[in-house]
């Protein structure tokens, strides 16, 4: 964690309910030097009978924190969690059956993706709706089934032994990367609705827009070094907002440009608001007055992080080639 006095306690709360033998299990707490009393907080949390373990990310990114976490850890079991979410009381109980009955490398469950407050709850929804996200089956689906990933995992540990931890030059899809480097190692990953985990949103559309626009541009990186990692899913935004930037750029100088663009967004728009249309009448008419946008938000921030992810990484190829030029050229 890092600076989550607002949801921690609430994580905390959930594990502190499970209704799995308290000597079965610890939790580690890894801190990436939060300054808003986040420690503060778990030093007057009633931990009851939790066998709490707490330590520090002096580099402050998650996949340092996650292997930290990983390598104290004693069971033969790990479960990833964050700290913006909560479980439900069987969910310890449910991860190991799972693995046990099915074999299964890894075991997830459904999200159910929740807001604090009118937009944090509509960004909720676009965040647990195929449009908004795609085929991550994580965030909707209701039948058990192997996947290509999921949230908040749990992992036999042989997998770390099998084929190590997780990768610290990735901030972000470390977890995207690790599930891609188990499946090629023949490994299985197990979506299991029977597992609940509530996640809190972002709760307003600047931190929706920032958070996607850092996922888009981690794809690329991540799709650098690990190819097979990523599904179509992940590239479909970066693909809308290049036809987009396309179509404008062509059309002053020709007439074609006009027509791609209304052939890319019409059918986006038609889309998105049949859509946001199927979520007012589901969860309130409200909502139709937002959703368009948060959609939108999502889709353009997560696919302009890609596009500027592929310039910079570009740019960066174009600079080493230069430099290589220079050094030869000095010999």
């Amino acid at each position: 964690m890092r600076n989550e006095s607002t949801f921690i306690l609430k994580c905390l709360e959930s594990l502190k309910l499970q209704d799995y033998p308290y000597d079965c299990y610890e939790v580690m707490i890894v801190d990436g030097s939060s300054t808003d009393g986040s420690k503060e907080l778990l030093e007057s949390f009633d931990f009851g009978k939790i066998n709490l373990h707490l330590m520090e990310n002096p580099l402050k990114i998650t996949p340092v924190a996650l292997n930290i976490g990983v390598k104290a850890a004693k069971g033969d079991v790990i479960i990833i969690l964050g700290a913006h979410t909560q479980v439900s009381s069987n969910f310890i109980k449910e991860n190991i059956a799972s693995l046990q009955r099915t074999g299964a490398d890894c075991v997830g469950g459904l999200i159910q993706t929740v807001g604090d407050s009118f937009i944090g709850k509509a960004i909720a929804l676009a965040l647990s709706n195929p449009f908004g996200i795609g085929n991550a089956k994580f965030r909707y689906s209701t039948r058990e089934e192997y996947v290509d990933t999921v949230a908040f995992p749990a992992f036999r540990r042989e997998v770390f032994d099998k084929i190590g931890y997780f990768d610290e030059s990735l901030a972000r899809n470390q977890d995207i990367e690790f599930s891609g480097r188990l499946r090629r190692n023949g490994g299985r990953i197990l979506l299991s609705p029977s597992i609940k985990v509530t996640y809190y949103s972002p709760s307003s559309l600047m931190g929706l827009i920032r958070q996607s626009f850092a996922n888009g541009w981690w794809n690329i990186y991540t799709f650098i070094k690990s190819p097979g990692s990523l599904m179509v899913r992940h590239f479909v935004p970066m693909l809308f907002v290049t036809g987009l930037i396309f179509s404008v750029l062509i059309t002053p100088f020709n007439a074609m440009g006009l027509l791609f663009l209304i052939l890319i967004l019409l059918p986006y728009l038609m889309f998105n608001l049949l859509m946001s249309i199927k979520i007012s009448i589901n969860h309130g008419s409200l909502f139709f007055s937002v959703m368009p946008f948060v959609f939108f938000s999502l889709h353009v921030s997560y696919g302009i992080g890609s596009v500027v992810g592929m310039g910079r990484l570009f740019l960066s190829y174009i600079y080493k080639a230069l430099i290589q030029v220079f050094i030869n050229f000095k010999k």
